[in-house]
């Protein structure tokens, strides 16, 4: 079987992007790993204070907002969801597109192009969550007179 340059190239380019796309949903995700884990934190934090009833509620929304997005694993029938789908989603488009020795198939483009728009709302959301949502708790947090919750300070764990 021969495989033309021009098939090598348009493979080797779409594997490049679902790549890409992995390591966005990686760099979101594990933003969102360390939301959660301050928001964990968050109770112990506030405990004592008098606006803990208010703050707790906000964080508790805030999580949810949060689950929508980064999705749940799930059991047959269902099927997960969020960046976790998305995940899954991709990672499998690209062991099918590396197998094949050809450009990547209508059906395999198709698969990328609708993966890329779910990954852009879902990315879209999670900054817009950031920017209003967090942006809103860490006021409340101030106010009570304790620090606000600054993604990127958590320590990663070993081998991430």
């Amino acid at each position: 079987m021969h495989v033309s340059r021009d098939e090598l190239v348009k493979q080797f380019e779409l594997e490049q992007q679902i790549d890409a796309s992995l390591t966005r949903n990686t760099n979101a995700y594990r933003e969102i790993d360390d939301l959660r884990a301050q928001l964990s934190d968050l109770n112990a934090r506030v405990f004592g204070n008098s606006k803990a009833k208010e703050i707790r509620s906000a964080a508790d929304a805030l999580e949810h907002q949060v689950d929508q997005i980064a999705g749940h694993e799930a059991e047959y029938p269902l099927l997960p969801t969020g960046l976790i789908e998305l995940d899954r989603s991709l990672s499998s488009l690209a062991v099918s597109i590396g197998a094949a020795d050809s450009a990547p198939t209508a059906q395999s483009s198709a698969a990328y192009d609708a993966a890329q728009k779910r990954q852009s709302d879902l990315l879209a959301d999670w900054e817009t969550l950031k920017r209003q949502d967090l942006a809103a708790l860490n006021t409340q947090l101030r106010a009570s007179g304790l620090p606000a919750i600054v993604l990127g300070r958590s320590p990663k764990p070993a081998g991430q």
